[in-house]
């Protein structure tokens, strides 16, 4: 067993090593939150809010899987200029979130430093880049959302206000300036040699023909699609007595992957070009037939880049169009029964499902809330102890086993909060 909660990760797990019988057992330890519990008798419109609060990491990411889940009960259509602000958000959401992740959380491992603040220290450059980076995601989720996390300018069927054409300018400006450094953050990452571990699995994204982030049906590796309002009848929860968070499985065929990996594998070939240049320079290929867990970090970092180019896609096409200074206020009308809304979005992490059934008063009468992180639980597990029996044929001591353990915990990149939600 691992002597001490896995470090830098979000939240508290710990992972149980049964070394005789090769067995590892990912436990979340952190207390059920209950957010499904909360929403219960709330009106529906207060949701995207309170959601938000599950993680301070992937917050925006919360609001507006909720806000379509509410659209989609109430039958509201969202104007063209409004969802590409969404998708606008949602960009700046994975750059901040990947970033994160991928300096902050990963690279001390593969530097052979402490933390990131040795790398500030030891590689100035590096941190240079990274800082920019910071930088422009939280302007662009303050500029369109209100404040870098826990957005306050969202509502259902639209925004309480809209961005002013001279800071969209602003913010192109601040793209330009930052896409050579995206370029070079990448190439940190496509130099790194990662650990080796390879099998067959199954991926999951949202697919709309290009690199789906922010609506379309679900896809599968597998060649499976299904309509985000069919989650439940694909994705299942089960509980573990040893963890607080539950374990997905994707219908019959236990643990699959979601996120960067699961993007960038099924829809490499959408990626904005820069990103599709960087992408040649790595050297292994992403394919669900050879799944390597570990390459989620260079599979972020080919995201970051592409997000990049796509949030400087998405304000030149509003910089295009007549923004209007105040924004249109869509009829929210109550329904004439109880009725249940799905929402679905790409989360830094992968897919994230959020489900109510709102009542004649227009309050919530049920929730379901499915992250990325349960979803790729069980496909962890199974990473560690295939992990786990390769290093002990290697005939290595436990302390290198426990090591490379918590990298590829890392390399998941898991959201614990967000689990127990």
């Amino acid at each position: 067993m691992l002597p001490e909660y896995v470090t830098k990760i979000e939240g508290h797990g710990v992972l149980n090593i049964h070394f005789k019988e090769c067995r590892a057992r990912l436990e979340i330890s952190e207390g059920e939150r209950l957010f499904e519990a909360v929403l219960l008798g709330q009106d529906a419109t207060r949701a995207p809010f309170i959601t938000s609060r599950i993680c301070g990491v992937c917050p925006t990411a919360h609001n507006l899987a909720s806000i379509k889940a509410i659209e989609n009960a109430l039958s509201i259509k969202p104007n063209p200029i409004t969802v590409e602000l969404r998708e606008l958000m949602l960009s700046g959401q994975i750059i901040f979130s990947h970033l994160l992740h991928l300096f902050f959380l990963v690279l001390p491992d593969y530097y052979q430093v402490a933390s990131a603040l040795k790398i500030a220290e030891k590689f100035p450059a590096e941190y240079h880049i990274a800082l920019n980076l910071k930088r422009l995601s939280d302007k662009l989720l303050t500029v369109i959302g209100g404040r870098p996390i826990h957005p306050t300018l969202t509502t259902v069927g639209g925004f309480l206000k809209f961005p002013n054409k001279g800071d969209l300018v602003t913010l192109r400006e601040d793209i330009n300036e930052v896409l050579d450094e995206a370029e070079d953050f990448v190439k940190i990452f496509a130099n790194i040699s990662y650990p080796s571990l390879e099998r067959k699995s199954e991926y999951l994204a949202l697919n709309n023909g290009g690199y789906t982030f922010y609506d379309g049906e679900v896809l599968s590796s597998s060649g499976k699609k299904f309509l985000p309002e069919n989650y439940k009848n694909y994705i299942k929860e089960t509980v573990k007595d040893y963890s607080t968070a539950k374990f997905g499985h994707f219908a019959e065929n236990g643990g699959f992957i979601v996120g960067a990996l699961a993007r960038l594998t099924l829809h490499q070939e959408k990626l904005n070009p820069k990103a599709q240049e960087m992408l040649k320079t790595i050297p292994h290929k992403f394919s669900a037939e050879v799944h390597n867990p570990f390459h989620n970090i260079p599979a972020q970092a080919i995201e970051l880049l592409h997000f990049v180019e796509e949030s400087a896609k998405i304000i030149d096409r509003l910089l295009k169009v007549n923004i209007p200074t105040t924004p249109p206020k869509p009829a929210i009308s109550k329904p004439s029964k109880p009725t249940w809304g799905i929402g679905a979005v790409e989360a830094p992490r992968g897919i994230l499902y959020h489900a109510y059934e709102i009542d004649t008063n227009g309050k919530i009468i049920n929730a379901d809330i499915v992250t990325p992180t349960v979803q790729n639980l069980t496909s962890l597990e199974t990473d560690a102890e295939d992990l786990l029996r390769t290093l002990q044929l290697d005939q290595n001591d436990q302390k290198v086993c426990i090591k490379e353990l918590e990298m590829l915990i890392r390399a998941y990149d898991p959201c614990i909060t967000c689990s127990v939600h």
